[in-house]
């Protein structure tokens, strides 16, 4: 009967993690939510093996949250660090006309343009702007480009917190002894 409450409470953990998957803003919420919940149903399973079920549980549930939180912060940072070199990188409507006015060729503004990963949306007053600024319609045709370049989505990375194996106390192990014998002609 125990074993059976246990069981269920092992799949509630299970069924509970895509529930956590989507319910954070954030990764190291996500990460902790998720590892607390993997965490949590196997220390179940393997604490029922040893009748500590909700001990196992607990602490399962500890270390999957820290661990989840600590990979799902790693990520958030990385994703800080991605936006803010997108940033340095992104350019603005008043470069390209910098660029027109000193002589810069369309094909290096619109190489530029295309390696920077800035993404125009265009208004026709910019449009207006761009034309009195005498920017070239390949210049302007390429910064309208950009608004259609496909949007790359990423799969999460789910790594799974190691198993938390719980060791009662035992007797001692067997002492083993090593001899070496020399036997003389």
């Amino acid at each position: 009967m125990m074993a059976g409450r246990y069981y269920r409470l092992t799949l509630l953990g299970i069924l509970l993690v895509p529930v956590t998957q989507s319910g954070c803003a954030t990764n190291t919420g996500t990460g902790a939510l998720a590892g607390g919940g993997i965490g949590a149903a196997t220390g179940a399973l393997i604490g029922s093996a040893t009748g500590h079920a909700g001990k196992g549980a607990l602490i399962g549930g500890a270390i999957g949250a820290a661990t989840g939180g600590l990979i799902g912060n790693a990520k958030d940072e990385q994703n800080r660090q991605v936006a803010q070199a997108a940033a340095r990188n992104a350019m603005s409507i008043q470069e390209v006309v910098d660029m027109t006015h000193n002589g810069v060729s369309d094909g290096v503004i619109m190489h530029q343009i295309n390696t920077s990963g800035t993404v125009f949306h265009l208004t026709g007053a910019d449009l207006t702007y761009l034309h009195e600024q005498n920017v070239s319609d390949r210049v302007v045709a390429t910064m309208q480009d950009t608004a259609r370049r496909p949007v790359v989505y990423r799969r999460p990375v789910v790594v799974e917190p190691a198993p938390v194996v719980i060791l009662e106390p035992g007797p001692p192990p067997p002492v083993v002894g090593v001899g070496v014998t020399f036997r003389g002609r």
